[in-house]
């Protein structure tokens, strides 16, 4: 039954899972937020919540604790800053150019988020195993972006590139391959 005046409210096809994503944003902006202006050490779920306007019910739907979202804002970061870097990085450029554009982007997005990156080292060996499978996770995502970037003409014709007799990437230029 329609209110007088009100139109019915019609969800979309994946309008409920868009909210849900955007409740989790709004969580993880929270907590970087919070990150930024007091350090992960001093902040809580109730500032997370806080700055979300949210409740603490709907920050434990999407996160059992406070180090969950905070894995989960720096697996965002790295995962976005791999792709920041992979944009970068022009294939066809002569390789040495590419090593810069990796470089140049790298820094940047590191630059983009200091007090992230800078928590991320300080404050993520708290985690402990969370900590390690979270850095092994994003040691495997940069290994595979250096491998797909190195896997292009320019890196082979340098004698870089894809080892021959074991598929790996070989970042030496001096490979006998």
């Amino acid at each position: 039954m329609r209110s007088a005046g009100r139109p019915a409210v019609v969800e979309q096809p994946g309008q409920a899972g868009d909210d849900q994503r955007s409740f989790r944003q709004r969580l993880l902006d929270a907590l970087e937020e919070s990150i930024a202006e007091d350090g992960y050490p001093k902040t809580t779920v109730a500032d997370i919540v806080r700055r979300a306007r949210t409740s603490r019910r709907t920050f434990y739907e999407h996160f059992p604790s406070r180090e969950a979202c905070f894995v989960a804002l720096i697996t965002d970061a790295n995962t976005a800053q791999v792709n920041r870097i992979s944009a970068a990085v022009d294939g066809t450029a002569p390789w040495q150019r590419q090593v810069r554009q990796a470089i140049e982007a790298w820094i940047a997005s590191a630059e983009s988020k200091p007090s992230l990156m800078l928590s991320w080292i300080r404050d993520g060996p708290s985690l402990g195993a969370a900590a390690r499978r979270l850095q092994r996770g994003t040691m495997e995502n940069f290994i595979a972006m250096v491998q797909s970037l190195c896997d292009t003409g320019e890196f082979r014709r340098a004698g870089a590139g894809r080892c021959h007799d074991s598929g790996r990437s070989c970042f030496s230029v001096a490979c006998a391959n």
